[in-house]
């Protein structure tokens, strides 16, 4: 008795196939280009996805070596960009990782989605071969949060060139120096459970440093690891230090 075996082709010229959770899901590769206002090559950033949209994108390019924190950030803003906060970065750090692995998908900001050799490049900078300041200032304050810590973003700078901060309290996250569980970051991109993997796994898990006073995140990873760092010094500045420019899509009147 022959068994006959069924068999159809998937046409995958116009969709990308890929496994979620819950089912396969076929995502266009073409969508709509983003619309900013900021002066930007869209093929060299790439959408922050978060959940089925994205209000902002982020550069694919480490830029801005030889400035302090505070001094990229007032760069980014005369430039009408900004410097991306750990609730942006850390979640789009893990949805690239989850398209490398074809659990997910990443679009560039011209609607093109991200494969092959570029997703390949894009995934191997991120992973080895970064050292960035992110938009999060740890200070302490009578009123603080967790760690009688306040979270700050800077917003702008005043007249005589001095920060302008958006605060909030810390929220609770890890209060100890370890391997962090990437899938328990907080509304705040900090991450809340400590890895059962010690050590680095792209999008899995990371070496965690926890928040102290006056100090800035940085995210770096290199031939030791992937690890996050909330206790570095603001001022500090190095050629190979330098930040992710983002910006917002253009606002409707």
């Amino acid at each position: 008795m022959t068994i006959h075996i069924p068999r159809r082709k998937i046409e995958t010229k116009r969709e990308t196939i890929v496994r979620l959770p819950d089912g396969h899901y076929a995502f266009p590769n073409q969508i709509a280009p983003f619309q900013t206002d900021a002066v930007v090559n869209l093929e060299d950033y790439a959408l922050i996805k978060q959940g089925s949209s994205a209000e902002c994108i982020i550069s694919m390019k480490q830029e801005l070596g030889v400035l302090n924190s505070f001094d990229a950030n007032r760069e980014a803003l005369r430039r009408g960009l900004f410097i991306p906060p750990l609730a942006l970065f850390m979640p789009h750090y893990r949805n690239v990782n989850l398209s490398q692995q074809g659990k997910g998908v990443i679009y560039d900001a011209t609607g093109k989605i991200i494969t092959g050799y570029r997703l390949h490049d894009y995934s191997t900078k991120i992973n080895t071969e970064c050292w960035v300041s992110l938009n999060d200032y740890f200070f302490r304050e009578a009123e603080g949060g967790f760690l009688d810590l306040t979270l700050c973003k800077i917003i702008g700078f005043d007249d005589e060139n001095n920060p302008i901060f958006k605060k909030s309290p810390l929220e609770k996250c890890l209060e100890k120096d370890c391997w962090a569980d990437l899938e328990s970051l907080n509304q705040q991109g900090l991450p809340t459970k400590e890895s059962p993997i010690m050590l680095s796994e792209a999008g899995k898990s990371i070496f965690f440093h926890f928040p102290k006073h006056n100090s800035v995140a940085r995210f770096g990873a290199d031939s030791n690891g992937i690890y996050l760092n909330c206790f570095r010094d603001p001022q500090y500045l190095n050629s190979d230090l330098g930040v992710f420019l983002a910006t917002a899509g253009t606002k409707k009147i």
